[in-house]
């Protein structure tokens, strides 16, 4: 007959199973984890070591398992949609770049042909001719370094997201193997 035990020491010795005739030895049955390495087994006084020779319940372990494979999980992803973010803003800059050689290429382009139809005309290429010539070039750069600045300005963007995004996806790293040792050691 099993009879409970309050002075226990840890939960493998809650409860003892001590006969009522015989020798009037004591016998042990302990069926729960030790916090130690070593449980006590079957027979007076013996010990036997366990395979699992810890405290937390196997609900705790698996939930502790799962928690930091979740956050070791949510930082990977978090770096892989940063990486993503980081090609987009380089690809966004590296067209925005690209544009701008076109918007030059097609000022000096018509700023070639404006000249060509002021000398076909006979208007000799002095004062408001050269002007306008000059706007037109000035118009055509000002339009390249604005196209140019856009493409920073969305790169910038994207690497400021990018990094945000492993801010996050290492919080979640760091909140998930916390909150896994934390279920593993407190069952």
């Amino acid at each position: 007959m099993g009879i409970y035990n309050p002075g226990y020491t840890s939960s493998m010795e809650k409860f003892r199973y001590q006969p009522t005739g015989g020798t009037g030895g004591k016998l042990d049955f302990n069926y729960f984890y030790s916090p130690s390495n070593t449980t006590k087994g079957i027979g007076s006084g013996s010990t036997t070591t366990r395979g699992f020779s810890f405290s937390p319940t196997m609900g705790g372990m698996i939930k502790g398992v799962g928690s930091i494979y979740g956050g070791i999980s949510a930082f990977n992803s978090s770096r892989e949609v940063a990486s993503d973010l980081r090609f987009q803003g380089n690809i966004a800059m590296q067209e925005s770049f690209r544009t701008a050689a076109i918007i030059r290429e097609e000022g000096q382009k018509f700023a070639a042909q404006q000249s060509l139809q002021y000398i076909g005309s006979g208007v000799q290429l002095g004062g408001s001719a050269l002007v306008t010539l000059a706007q037109t070039k000035k118009y055509a750069e000002t339009e390249a370094k604005a196209t140019e600045a856009k493409g920073r300005a969305v790169q910038y963007l994207s690497e400021k997201q990018a990094r945000l995004k492993e801010d996050e996806g290492r919080a979640a790293m760091v909140s998930g193997i916390l909150g896994g040792i934390g279920s593993i050691l407190g069952g």
